[in-house]
């Protein structure tokens, strides 16, 4: 578990230092890694002090992908508010579908606001 919360820390951290890049994750990042928490506490006792250890941290790894989720998400808008105003066209690396998806539907928009046809 310290070294899926090491991992998801460095994540966040890159994630905050690089306001246009995204780093790589995989698709199933967010259900993936709470999974994982999930699985490591079943049948724990709060009773006992290792278990509290161990459960607090799927918590941190709980946070840590809610973290991530919004970091990633505040500078997709970003990036969407950049699209509709700036004319740019370009969608940053490193994205998973549904962030593609919603920048590039975003792009759809902005292309009939202008009265393209979208296509």
């Amino acid at each position: 578990m310290r070294a899926l919360i090491s991992y998801l820390q460095s994540v966040l951290d890159d994630e905050h230092a690089g306001a246009d890049q995204f780093c790589p994750l995989s698709e199933d990042y967010y259900e993936k890694y709470r999974q994982q928490a999930q699985t490591s506490i079943g049948g724990i006792d709060p009773r006992i002090a290792t278990d509290r250890v161990l459960f607090a941290a799927a918590k941190e790894v709980y946070d840590l992908c809610d973290d991530i989720r919004t970091v990633r998400w505040t500078k997709i808008n970003r990036v969407a508010i950049n699209l509709l105003k700036d004319g740019t066209t370009s969608i940053p690396e490193n994205l998973i579908p549904s962030e593609r998806d919603y920048l590039e539907s975003v792009l759809m928009i902005r292309v009939k606001k202008e009265g393209g046809t979208g296509s």
